[in-house]
Formats: C-alpha cells, structure tokens, sequence
C-alpha cells in the first residue's frame, strides 16, 4: 500500500495504543502525528512516562515524526500574566518532547477566537501574535524544527497569512485544517489553499458535513478531496498530509481513497480518458475500493 508520491501521516491515537499506531503507519507506509501530548492530563501527571514510553516505541520506526502542540485552555498572547506563563510551561513541555522523538515539525493552534465582535480586534490579534512568534521560533529555528500555524476558528486565512508574512522566517508556515475550513469558514478549501499558496507545507485532513468538528474519514461528508488534489495540482504545492482522524477502519479507507485519487490523477496526466482502461491503474498497487474509486472518478469528470 505504499506510494512515495503521497507524504502522509497518521495520528499516534488511530488505534489503542501507540505500538498498534506504529505498526499501522508501518503497514500504510505513512509517518505519524503524535497527538498524545495535548492531553491536559497526561501534560499533568505522566508527562515523563508517557515520553518515555513514546521514546523506547519509536525508536526502530523510520518514518516522519510529528508533534501537535498542547492547546486547551492556551493562549500565549493572554491578557492574563499567569495564563501566558502558564501556556509557556505546557509549550515547554512539548519542545522536550519534540526533541526526545526527534520530530520534524510542530502544530500549533493560534487561539484566535471568531466570537469576538469588536472592530480593533483582528489587529491586535495579528499584532500580538506577529510579535510572539518573531521571538518565540527562535527556540525551533536554533533546534531545525518547522512550526505550523493551523487554523481553528478563523473565517478566512488572512489571518494566518499577515502573522507569517510579519514573521518572515521559513520555519514557521501554516497548516490548514480542511475540517475547521468546513465548519467554520464561507470560503471554500480551494480559496483558502490559493490565498495562503507557498505558506502552505502541511494539511490536516478529516471529513465533516460541514456543521460539527467530527473528524469523519474521508469518504463519509461533504468535502471533496479530489478537488482539494487538483487545486494543489494547479499551483504546484505538496504538502504533508496528516489523517487526523482516530479509528482504524476510517483510516485504511481514507487512505485507500487518497491513493486512489493519486493513482486516478497520474492516469489522466497521462493523457488517456477511457475508464476501460483499468490496466493502467494496476501499477499503482491501490487496494480502494469500488465505491472510493467510482466517487473519485466522478469528481476529476467534473473538474477536468
């Protein structure tokens, strides 16, 4: 089920426990996203533990490594002293975790909060934020570590887009959450995807029907993602790709719906229009099902 062309990630929360995760990611030859950490909790009261465990269970895997940064109850630009001294503690803790596991890059969300009405404040959010982080990505500038912003409740990227463009320093780009985009913006993916462009290095994909954050696969909502895979086509982009989606069975057919989206695009790149042609796809080693492959194929009919 591998396929070099898709940089892909699944959550170290897809199964159980993290040596099923692991042995999962190996079998679908993706990387892994560990999202353990932003457990109030286990930040708490098992923090070493469960580095340690983490540490010892990686520590034969190959892959690419992750790290979604803590985020409940956060808020590094705070009004509140303490509240900022304290999400500076849990931030701490992840860099030590991001460094144990050797990770490549971390999430963060930005705390932006879309029920705040007052004229003055995507300013001072910007602003806030700018100043924060032109500071604080030294700590993963001097370490080799990429951050990525991510969208939660922002209507539009403008947001994301202004802090990175004040920020100006190629470790900290931006993650869009095709899930919060779904839910919480009027814009369509495509639209944010062009808007933020080359800022773009890492998605988050799930699926919704557009009113909860419910973390769906991929094939069960209203998203379509071969056209999220055509836009991307379109302004030469590859980003990494992490599933945050956290069962099994949902992940394998995400996965197979992907792959079959990849395999469909090569085989029309190719310049040959006949579904009939089934041969052409066998190359590609995609274990999808019909019914992936048959939504897929309709969606590239409309796009192409």
């Amino acid at each position: 089920m591998h396929n070099k062309d898709l940089k892909l990630l699944i959550s170290s929360c897809s199964t159980d426990n993290i040596v099923n995760s692991i042995k999962l990611a190996q079998r679908l030859g993706a990387g892994i996203e560990v999202c353990d950490f932003v457990d109030p909790y286990i930040l708490e009261n098992s923090f070493e533990q469960k580095l340690k465990e983490f540490k010892e269970a990686f520590s034969s895997f190959n892959g690419t490594l992750t790290i979604h940064a803590p985020f409940y109850d956060l808020n590094p630009i705070a009004m509140d002293p303490g509240v900022k001294v304290f999400t500076l503690k849990r931030y701490e803790q992840i860099i030590i975790a991001a460094q144990e596991l050797k990770v490549s890059a971390l999430i963060f969300h930005t705390a932006y909060n879309s029920q705040v009405r007052l004229g003055f404040y995507d300013n001072y959010f910007v602003e806030k934020q700018s100043e924060f982080w032109q500071e604080y990505i030294k700590n993963f500038d001097d370490i080799g570590i990429k951050v990525f912003l991510e969208n939660t409740y922002e209507a539009e990227p403008d947001i994301l887009n202004r802090i990175i463009d004040n920020v100006a320093n190629n470790y900290l780009k931006i993650c869009i959450d095709v899930g919060h985009v779904n839910v919480y913006s009027n814009l369509r993916i495509s639209q944010w995807i062009e808007k933020c462009a080359d800022r773009v290095e890492y998605m988050h994909y799930h699926n919704n029907c557009s009113k909860f954050d419910s973390h769906q696969s991929l094939a069960k909502g209203t998203i379509d993602f071969a056209k999220i895979s055509d836009c991307f086509s379109k302004h030469g982009l590859e980003p990494q790709i992490s599933l945050e989606i956290f069962d099994e069975p949902s992940i394998v057919e995400s996965v197979d719906l992907l792959r079959s989206l990849n395999c469909l695009r090569a085989y029309y790149r190719l310049g040959t229009r006949g579904w009939n042609s089934t041969t052409s796809l066998v190359g590609c080693a995609v274990a999808s099902t019909s019914q992936a492959l048959t939504r897929s194929y309709a969606s590239l009919s409309e796009i192409n």
